[in-house]
């Protein structure tokens, strides 16, 4: 199977994985959504600065990326899962809920401001993080899947294989930094600008 064929696979699991996050149990939500908060204080410092935060970000990325190295197969598809699932109950939660700084912004949104301003919050970085992220678990799987193959074949390339790998890593690596970039220095920007349009 190709390379491409994976990343289909795990986009799907990503897009089913959000739809469940975004009809999940309103309680079910809550819960988590503070688990996540009580994990980012240990992460990220309550006074931080824009260098801390980018560095917590892509961190957070660059170890979910490891993670579908180190476990075969199962890693990959963990990691979509999981990321279309938080997706999904981000998406489903009030914006004022989830970013205390819109509410002064834009305290009693419409239901399209509402849609506007999280889609300002997660385009800027999320249409190069996601795929990026997709791509690089879709590689890892196309690796781990060729060197099981290779017990069973030993004519196949793994060198050449390794090495196509390695370029697509690379690639998603210098994706997600620019990713975090984005993150901390335009999203903000987008979304405040976003709310102000869009609640007046």
């Amino acid at each position: 199977m190709r390379l491409l064929a994976y990343a289909i696979i795990l986009a799907i699991l990503f897009i089913g994985a959000l739809i469940v996050g975004f009809i999940a149990p309103l309680d079910f939500k809550h819960k988590l959504i503070n688990m996540i908060r009580g994990y980012l204080k240990h992460v990220i410092p309550m006074r931080y600065s824009i260098l801390e935060l980018f560095l917590a970000i892509l961190i957070n990325n660059l170890r979910a990326l490891a993670i579908s190295y180190v476990i075969p197969v199962v890693g990959a598809i963990l990691i979509s899962v999981v990321n279309g699932f938080a997706m999904g109950i981000v998406l489903s939660l009030p914006i004022t809920e989830l970013n205390p700084l819109i509410r002064g912004i834009c305290p009693r949104p419409t239901p399209e401001a509402e849609i506007l301003v999280k889609l300002s919050l997660i385009i800027p970085h999320g249409v190069i993080e996601i795929p990026a992220v997709i791509i690089g678990c879709a590689a890892s799987i196309y690796l781990w899947i060729n060197v099981f193959r290779r017990i069973r074949n030993p004519n196949i390339d793994l060198k050449s294989i390794g090495l196509r790998v390695l370029k697509i890593l690379i690639i998603t690596c210098a994706l997600l930094v620019l990713a975090a970039i984005i993150e901390v220095v335009i999203t903000p920007f987008v979304a405040m600008l976003v709310g102000a349009l869009v609640c007046r």
